[in-house]
């Protein structure tokens, strides 16, 4: 994860709509989380296992093949 925002993080070419955004979230499991969320360095705010599903749901949300394991960019 990167500093920024979870929507820039997830979306970070902004090719989604903030609906569709919002439902990657929920999918994640963190619906509590606001698309404006503060992500701090390296996702300093977030859990391991939080990182894990932001880095997955991105990978899934830009159509490529979604890593087999855990992208080595969610430590």
């Amino acid at each position: 994860m990167f500093s920024g925002t979870l929507r820039e993080n997830i979306d970070p070419f902004g090719r989604y709509s903030d609906a569709a955004v919002a439902k990657a979230v929920e999918d994640c499991g963190l619906e509590g989380r606001s698309l404006d969320a503060t992500v701090g360095v390296s996702g300093e705010n977030f859990s391991l296992g939080e990182k894990q599903l932001v880095c997955y749901r991105s990978a899934a949300a830009s159509h490529e093949q979604p890593p087999l394991a855990p992208s080595p960019y969610c430590s």
